[in-house]
């Protein structure tokens, strides 16, 4: 089960819903560190890193036993941020566009 406290929802996986997982190692401000994405059969991607559980180990054994082993990009949620941006900013160029001619 994913919860998010703050919205007020949960998502609830059972084993077969585990499609893929991947490992990385990361180079951060304090040195390195694991983050762990896994993929679920409605096409979500979690991650999370070693160093917000101490049982790290056990969670990424119990997740990588019930999904096979292929690459997930570490970078694949920045791609709806970068739609997301590149649409504001189309829109407040317009907007600006559009205020600068009517006061011209």
């Amino acid at each position: 089960m994913i919860e998010y406290p703050v919205l007020k929802k949960k998502l609830e996986y059972k084993n077969e819903d585990l499609v893929k997982w991947y490992e990385h190692i990361n180079y951060g401000r304090f040195g390195e560190y694991k983050s762990f994405h896994f993929k679920t059969s409605d096409n979500r991607i979690f991650m999370f890193v070693d160093y917000q559980f101490s049982n790290y180990k056990e969670l990424i054994l119990l997740i990588s036993g019930k999904s096979k082993y292929d690459y997930i990009n570490k970078l694949h949620n920045l791609k709806l941020f970068f739609i997301l941006s590149s649409i504001s900013i189309i829109i407040v160029s317009l907007i600006i566009l559009i205020v600068l001619k009517l006061n011209i």
